[in-house]
């Protein structure tokens, strides 16, 4: 199984501010490389109507420009017969072995759960646990994507749990798939400092340990 990070879609005149985006895709092959099938998620928006934003400049027919995009950056996991992966339009997909939709997983704002853009970027790798769920994080590019982790569970793509549960977003980005300690009841989340407008050497990174189950820092 492989992924792409896509190319550009061009628009109807090929100019950006007509729909281009970049949307990658998911490719299962036999061992002798013939391709199997290929899987291609959601369309990301180039513009998308959110009350209150505007961008004329890159949205002359209306809405605000998407800082989403469809490219598949992380590794994916194997779950019995879902291959679960994540991408930069703020989601997470499953796909059975034929390449046949399983469910997808949004990632969102909990202050502003309408919001089309409020989740983030999937780009690290998802982890999964041996109690039935797959954990991963978000990266927040654009002004009104979020830094947060998931646990989502495997087989139906329900949300067992965000951290941080209550707050928009964390204060790092969440660059790297979580890790999972040798008993399987904790799992440990990591953040570093991201692509802010500027650099800041002050900046640490951060580590937590979280109940599986619960997502409860311990």
């Amino acid at each position: 199984y492989v992924a792409t990070s896509g190319g550009v879609r061009g628009g109807e005149d090929g100019g950006r501010s007509h729909g281009d985006e970049v949307d990658g895709g998911w490719f299962a092959f036999d061992r002798d490389l013939p391709e199997l099938w290929n899987h291609q998620p959601d369309l990301v928006p180039y513009c998308y109507e959110y009350e209150g934003r505007t961008d004329p400049g890159q949205c002359p027919d209306g809405g605000v420009w998407n800082y989403y995009n469809g490219t598949v950056e992380g590794t994916s996991v194997l779950v019995d017969d879902q291959v679960i992966f994540g991408r930069g339009d703020g989601k997470v997909y499953s796909v059975d072995r034929e390449g046949n939709r399983v469910w997808t997983f949004s990632t969102y704002n909990p202050l502003d759960v309408d919001d089309p853009e409020g989740g983030g970027e999937v780009i690290g790798g998802i982890l999964a646990t041996a109690d039935g769920a797959v954990v991963f994080g978000t990266t927040g590019v654009g002004e009104y994507e979020t830094h947060a982790f998931y646990a989502v569970e495997a087989d139906t793509g329900s949300e067992r749990w965000r951290f941080p549960r209550a707050e928009a977003s964390l204060d790092v980005f969440a660059w790297a798939a979580p890790a999972l300690s040798p008993d399987g009841a904790t799992v440990y989340l990591a953040g570093a400092w991201g692509p802010t407008a500027e650099f800041n050497p002050e900046a640490h990174g951060k580590i937590w340990a979280v109940d599986v189950a619960t997502g409860a820092m311990k």
